[in-house]
């Protein structure tokens, strides 16, 4: 059980630590969906065989959870801001690994499909029917989904009456297979136009969150219980790809010689506030 369990805990690490900056996108969503597929597998022939060998002892909790989430994009350039709170789904397979051989302290990992939308006005620009350059302001709706795996660390009570208090804290790995932009430009002649694009190749292949969140879980049956929660997610890194215009002061697209010019990079961070809600088997 224990080489099983480095074993493991090294292929996790090799997917936190692969490039993000690969030279092909789509080569490298293939290289890391491989990755993914042999750590489900490993998930679930290590949960099994724990079962298998110690159900009286319940090393290893298996259950679903469906979690209803709402989300936004905090940013720091000049020219963008937040717009708005979207909401979300996230389902999927959780699994708790007991520490310690104490039901009172898990390992709890698990991997789940998480779609999620973030709202931004951002500074844009368009060319005229004479092709001057002229500035535009854009709100954007990212659509976004994830393959999600915690990490984390869940410490619980002992029963008191018929419920079960827990906290939850550690991290979250999440790999992105689709993002499409659903967005309106406003231009400065007063103009709107409606447009949706792919924006894949624009948005980080990996994101990582610092979670934290608490929670009760109740007997159903048998070793069946039900677990509710809130839990929090900080994004600790950038979502989108690229560089901000910079903007004037009056928030507008700075343009020279016809040309908007550019700022530092995009500092787009993802937080999502989640109600969990989990059959545990």
């Amino acid at each position: 059980m224990e080489n099983d369990c480095c074993f493991f805990v090294h292929q996790f690490e090799y997917i936190l630590l692969l490039p993000v900056n690969l030279q092909s996108y789509k080569t490298e969503q293939s290289n890391v969906m491989h990755r993914i597929k042999f750590y489900v597998i490993g998930l679930l022939f290590l949960g099994l065989q724990t079962r298998g060998n110690a159900q009286d002892d319940r090393k290893v909790n298996l259950g679903f959870t469906v979690s209803p989430s709402l989300s936004w994009l905090e940013t720091t350039n000049a020219g963008y801001e937040q717009d708005g709170n979207s909401a979300g789904i996230k389902y999927g397979l959780l699994m708790d690994f007991r520490l310690f051989g104490v039901e009172n302290y898990a390992l709890a990992t698990g991997f789940t499909m998480n779609h999620i939308s973030g709202k931004l006005k951002e500074a844009s620009y368009f060319s005229n029917s004479t092709g001057i350059v002229v500035p535009a302001v854009r709100s954007s709706k990212y659509k976004m989904t994830y393959i999600d795996m915690p990490l984390a660390i869940r410490l619980r009570t002992n029963e008191i009456g018929y419920t079960i208090f827990y906290g939850v804290f550690g991290t979250e790995l999440g790999f992105n297979i689709n993002t499409k932009k659903e967005y309106t430009d406003t231009y400065s002649t007063g103009e709107t136009e409606n447009r949706t694009d792919d924006v894949s190749a624009d948005v980080n292949l990996f994101r990582s969150s610092l979670v934290f969140g608490a929670g009760v879980q109740r007997h159903i049956s048998g070793n069946s219980y039900y677990r509710i929660g809130i839990t929090y997610h900080n994004g600790l890194t950038n979502v989108l790809k690229g560089d901000a215009y910079k903007v004037d002061g009056n928030n507008q697209t700075l343009i020279v010689d016809n040309e908007p010019q550019y700022d530092r990079g995009l500092t787009t961070k993802l937080k999502l506030l989640e109600l969990n809600l989990a059959i545990i088997f």
